[in-house]
């Protein structure tokens, strides 16, 4: 019997790490330019990385880098895919992209579940957890009911 994957199983099963960067950027940029702005942004160390972020970021980890343009209707995926980068681009014919959350730092990181919902013009800034049935002596969120 097929399963349905939950959120969290999805997030551990991407072996790469997604990088939003949630300033503006320009789209003409090609492969090195956005190699370049990834690094300025996701790549600083210690006590200058970005709240959120890991503490290096190299941009040839396999991690995907993902920037909007200001209007938020196009998007560029920049990862390295073993012998090269790799860019893959969408534009919205309507809509926009929706960030995750609230952010004042330059870039977040994102779970691939929040990436796909993104991609499928969920807004996540609106969605909240509501009360579930559980059967009694199962866990709810790790929680012993």
């Amino acid at each position: 019997m097929w399963k349905p994957t939950s959120l969290a199983e999805m997030d551990a099963a991407a072996p790469m790490k997604f990088y939003l960067c949630t300033q503006p950027t320009d789209l003409r940029k090609g492969f090195d330019a956005l190699a370049e702005l990834a690094r300025q942004v996701h790549g600083r160390s210690g006590a200058e990385a970005a709240p959120g972020l890991s503490a290096i970021v190299d941009v040839f980890s396999g991690g995907w880098f993902i920037f909007l343009n200001r209007r938020r209707d196009r998007m560029k995926i920049l990862y390295w895919d073993k012998d090269g980068f790799a860019l893959w681009y969408k534009r919205l014919e309507a809509g926009t992209f929706c960030l995750p959350r609230p952010v004042s730092a330059a870039g977040i990181n994102v779970r691939a579940s929040e990436l796909a919902m993104i991609l499928e013009g969920v807004d996540l800034r609106n969605l909240q957890r509501v009360p579930r049935l559980a059967r009694r002596g199962r866990a709810v969120d790790g929680v012993p009911v």
